[in-house]
């Protein structure tokens, strides 16, 4: 199940995994869309599914470790479902204006710093484009403002025409920016260079290892889910992410696939969760 609809980077992901892993069950395998709370409702259809191996979560860092560290009373817990395998990860992208004398992330934080405040777009509160931004703001010490904006279109719009000075987007929708010349990308940021802009600054090469955290994406299954078939499916999805094919496809939206042993996913989703918990109650985002 996908906590979001067709044609969104998190159906996208798993309706690619899904085409090869049908090659390997013999009993098929159908991606269904269940769209609503930001993804906890796919949560809770898995919730609630037997623990056979046939019913699984595709979940994003967003519903399975950001949503509950905001959403203290969220009808549904994620951290009741058995995380199986990480699968891709990506990164957000700084965006600026065109005209902003700057090209790389060192060339912005040289420029912003006389900004009071500096003016960042995200996607709404709680967003993992607002987490970001607040990140930003306390490994810089920049005084960041946030924008929130419903769309796209609207975010572009202002910072084309200076309304702000800054902004964070997925590398896919920045690259449609920039290719039609309504943003320029400043920086990316991860620790490894960017498949899509290997030449673009990282965070890391910046100093700003303290401003990130990887968008990852995975496979979870239900309650009580038994070790053996929560074994068998990360052994049949880690071969999934060897296929070229795969990976390949990956790149084209600028996504790396982890290669982690089986055990590992799990770790990585509760360090996650601690950090947001910790991330939502500084800047009291939390809804308790």
């Amino acid at each position: 199940m996908v906590g979001y609809g067709a044609g969104t980077a998190p159906d996208f992901a798993a309706r690619t995994v899904a085409r090869k892993l049908q090659e390997k069950w013999t009993a098929g395998v159908v991606v269904d869309n269940r769209a609503g709370g930001g993804g906890t409702l796919a949560v809770a259809n898995v919730l609630n599914a037997p623990p056979d191996g046939l019913t699984l979560l595709w979940g994003t860092v967003g519903e399975m470790a950001i949503a509950p560290a905001i959403n203290r009373k969220l009808s549904v817990d994620p951290g009741k479902l058995r995380p199986i395998i990480d699968v891709t990860y990506g990164e957000m992208a700084l965006v600026v204006n065109p005209g902003t004398p700057v090209t790389n992330v060192r060339d912005f934080l040289s420029w912003a710093k006389d900004k009071k405040p500096v003016m960042v777009g995200t996607f709404g509160p709680g967003s993992p484009h607002h987490l970001f931004a607040l990140m930003f703001g306390s490994a810089t010490g920049l005084p960041i403002e946030c924008v929130h904006y419903k769309g796209a279109q609207e975010f572009a719009s202002d910072l084309r025409a200076g309304l702000i000075h800054a902004g964070f987007a997925s590398i896919v929708q920045a690259r449609t920016w920039q290719g039609s010349n309504s943003v320029k990308i400043a920086g990316i940021a991860g620790t490894e260079p960017s498949r899509l802009f290997p030449d673009i600054q990282t965070f890391k090469q910046a100093g700003l290892e303290k401003a990130l955290f990887p968008l990852w994406s995975g496979l979870f299954g239900p309650p009580g889910l038994p070790d053996a078939i929560a074994s068998q499916v990360h052994a049949a999805a880690a071969a999934v992410l060897n296929c070229p094919e795969v990976d390949s496809a990956f790149k084209e939206v600028g996504n790396r696939l982890y290669h982690n042993a089986y055990g590992t996913f799990e770790a990585r989703v509760q360090q996650d969760r601690a950090r947001f918990v910790q991330l939502t109650s500084v800047y009291k985002l939390a809804i308790d």
